[in-house]
């Protein structure tokens, strides 16, 4: 094992010991979660990672510790441990790691959102996030982000046994990408260090065959994927609007629906406007009858705001108009069934307005 020193006076060494950074070791696991929630690089070889979640409930009972992304969308599980990695964190992490690949787009956004509303931090929505985050990932030329399409699992504690280390090789020469590090608090007298060291990650996984990552489609393509075809003439309204009236860029989610961006006048992104996706059954029973086919137009408070108004002010202007509208973290959601597309030209009215935007048709 590794031994540390720091110079002191007339260049005497002292040793750096072992340390709880003076708590129990009841606390150092949580503690150990806020350092790494707050440093995630410092467990990703130093690149970046955006934390997304926190002790994120699993559907077996369990929670995960750290749930992060990557530039490219990756989901990356972290299980930290306060001593000793035991036998069963490899079960429990491949447990996690079970449940987390079957989180799609709207998944991950909703743990994200979650966990932005718990610690007030007021995130739009993981993609306008991930983008300020990672600006490198959207640049020109850049590789299309593919949401989820694999995951990282990282294991941390004070010490990895060998038992543990074989396995994660095991697995990684089988194309799963788990990685183990030692993460050890070390003192000597006030000052304080962490010293991570990665004992399995650090070398190539074998090469495979693997797809490139899907282009985002075509628009016209996911209307005929994701929309039922009888709320096309209620899809194409807004679509005009939004993309006329409005001069909101249009583009298609990897998930299921539409965007309509802000841009300012060199077409540069200033934000997510708002989002159009068909409604399912919960929907439909929330608000206490049936809605019938129809489409939810999700505005975001900070693309709102880019094309010049406020998402809870346009909310109300449409409650007020007999409109079903509801607040979702910072999400403002407009339902919109298709038995009110004679309605719609009064609803994009609305909208204009509240955005000082208003145009002759």
């Amino acid at each position: 094992m590794a031994e540390f020193y720091r110079f002191g006076e007339e260049d005497k060494l002292e040793s750096f010991e072992p340390s709880g950074f003076g708590l129990g070791d009841e606390n150092l696991e949580e503690r150990l979660e806020e350092w790494v929630e707050k440093n995630p690089h410092i467990l990703m070889n130093g690149e970046k990672a955006l934390v997304v979640g926190r002790q994120v409930p699993t559907d077996l009972g369990y929670s995960v510790d750290l749930l992060a992304v990557d530039r490219g969308g990756q989901a990356v599980i972290i299980e930290l441990k306060k001593t000793k990695t035991p036998r069963q964190v490899i079960a429990q992490a491949l447990e996690y790691a079970a449940y987390v690949a079957n989180l799609d787009y709207g998944g991950l956004n909703s743990i994200a959102l979650r966990y932005s509303g718990d610690r007030d931090m007021s995130w739009q929505s993981l993609e306008e996030t991930h983008r300020e985050t990672f600006p490198e990932s959207y640049g020109e030329g850049a590789n299309p982000i593919a949401w989820n399409n694999d995951q990282v699992i990282i294991i941390a504690g004070r010490e990895v046994g060998r038992d543990i280390a074989a396995v994660i090789r095991y697995l990684r020469r089988h194309n799963i990408d788990v990685r183990a590090l030692q993460i050890r608090p070390l003192k000597s007298g006030a000052e304080r260090l962490l010293v991570v060291e990665t004992v399995v990650g650090q070398e190539p996984m074998p090469s495979r065959i693997t797809s490139p990552p899907l282009e985002p489609p075509a628009v016209e393509e996911r209307i005929g994927e994701s929309f039922p075809e009888a709320t096309w003439p209620l899809l194409e309204q807004l679509r005009e609007a939004f993309k006329g009236r409005l001069g909101l860029r249009e583009r298609a989610l990897a998930q299921p629906g539409l965007a309509y961006d802000a841009v300012d006048a060199t077409g540069r992104w200033r934000g997510t406007f708002c989002q159009v996706f068909a409604f399912g059954p919960s929907v439909r029973r929330r608000y206490g009858k049936d809605l019938g086919e129809g489409l939810t137009v999700s505005f975001y408070s900070g693309g709102v705001q880019a094309a010049g108004g406020a998402s809870p002010t346009l909310m109300e202007a449409l409650r007020q108009r007999g409109f079903v509208t509801d607040i979702d973290k910072a999400t403002g959601n407009l339902r919109l069934p298709i038995s009110q597309a004679q309605e719609v030209d009064e609803a994009l009215s609305v909208i204009e307005t509240s955005l000082n935007k208003r145009t002759e048709s």
